[in-house]
């Protein structure tokens, strides 16, 4: 299904670089490097998920509603270390 989406979208000229065998690469990236990512963060409590299938300013909101409610070791009040 994503592989598709960004193939709909470079028929769109979002991205001169959406073709499937770039997809297929950057997938195969996603997996081997920032996948493992999220069991480790899910483990420590730091993973913030959200709904990104929505508008930009929502997505956003999302993200620092999730990152006002973490404990971080060195993060200041108002998410500035």
């Amino acid at each position: 299904m994503l592989k598709q989406r960004l193939l709909d979208r470079a028929s769109q000229g979002a991205r001169a670089d959406d073709r499937a065998d770039v997809i297929r690469h950057r997938l195969r990236v996603y997996a081997e490097t920032t996948g493992p990512l999220v069991p480790y963060c899910e483990e420590r409590g730091i993973l913030i998920a959200v709904d990104a299938d929505q508008p930009p300013e929502s997505v956003t909101d999302d993200i620092q509603a999730g990152l006002s409610g973490l404990s971080l070791p060195g993060l200041r009040p108002g998410g500035a270390y």
